[in-house]
């Protein structure tokens, strides 16, 4: 919940979460859907499904007990090397190295690492030098000094050098050469894309669409885009709001949303136009379902429009 987001909104999230799903069990029981509208504004949506997906795991293949190795907890869906060991050690005591953004920015440092961390060699420098650090005894405590020691200390732009515990073994400060670690082999590049998306109405329902489950906004409900709506359908009446940039990971997005004006005579006919995989709903029960952010924000905006344009 933390990835990408404020920890006080995570936090809020957490405790709404904890409230509605308490044990595994609950959450293991919860539907898709439900659990996507929970986590709706937090964004990654591919963890919301892992994480429904990791609880029915534990539950159906190991009684609702979580494993308690590294190794095993790699099994369930959506976790992977770091977060099996940050569980594994801190919940376990498994002497296994938590390796994130601030542990290998501290070991590039320390060991003035000069491979590419983001390719295998430099990265398995990085996890063979962080094992070796491993103390046998209070793993967890160690893998959280690490992370904190990035987090708090040694900055990526403004290290604090002179409080750092560790600066008379700092190998980069030595040479000067802080600023340049870690190195990597280049930025991801950043996509500009454009999605024109049609408000689909006939004042009182909402034509919505549940995208497919890889991609963008993987697995939740959008207007249709332009492309998906027939030519001649309905009436056009102009724009809901005006366009405008959202920007995801590695994506910056430009939005437009029209409203169309169309009052299909049964549920026949909007399958038989528009396809099953598009539902046909009143506006309240299409708001019950899993947005994304930038559906959500220009929601108020299609509403109020639908209904000034009511026929």
């Amino acid at each position: 919940m933390m990835q990408q987001t404020r920890i006080d909104t995570g936090i809020r999230y957490w405790n709404a979460f904890m409230e509605r799903w308490p044990t595994v069990f609950d959450l293991a029981k919860a539907k898709e859907d439900e659990v996507m509208k929970a986590w709706q504004g937090l964004g990654y949506y591919n963890r919301a499904r892992n994480l429904l997906a990791a609880a029915q795991t534990v539950v159906d293949h190991h009684g609702g007990q979580f494993p308690q190795t590294a190794q095993a907890l790699q099994q369930l869906p959506g976790v992977g090397p770091y977060t099996s060991a940050a569980i594994s050690s801190i919940c376990f005591g498994e002497p296994v190295a938590a390796v994130d953004g601030n542990v290998i920015r501290v070991l590039s440092r320390l060991f003035d690492v000069n491979q590419p961390v983001d390719k295998p060699k430099g990265r398995q420098t990085i996890n063979d030098l962080a094992m070796m650090l491993m103390p046998k005894d209070r793993p967890g405590d160690h893998n959280q000094g690490m992370m904190e020691l990035g987090a708090l200390v040694c900055k990526p732009r403004n290290p604090i050098c002179h409080a750092c515990p560790v600066s008379s073994h700092c190998l980069a400060r030595e040479r000067e050469v802080q600023l340049k670690r870690p190195i990597k082999s280049g930025k991801t590049k950043i996509q500009e894309m454009a999605l024109a998306f049609v408000v689909l109405t006939n004042g009182t329902h909402v034509a919505l669409r549940q995208r497919p489950k890889s991609g963008i906004w993987g697995g939740l409900w959008t207007f249709l885009e332009q492309d998906q709506v027939p030519e001649g359908l309905g009436k056009k009446r102009g724009e809901v709001i005006p366009e405008f940039e959202h920007i995801l990971t590695h994506r910056i997005m430009r939005l437009s949303f029209s409203l169309q004006l169309w009052n299909p005579s049964s549920p026949s006919e909007v399958a038989g136009k528009l396809g099953s995989a598009v539902a046909w709903l009143p506006w309240d029960e299409a708001e019950a379902l899993a947005l994304p952010r930038a559906v959500e924000k220009i929601w108020p905006d299609a509403v109020k429009s639908a209904r000034k344009m009511y026929i």
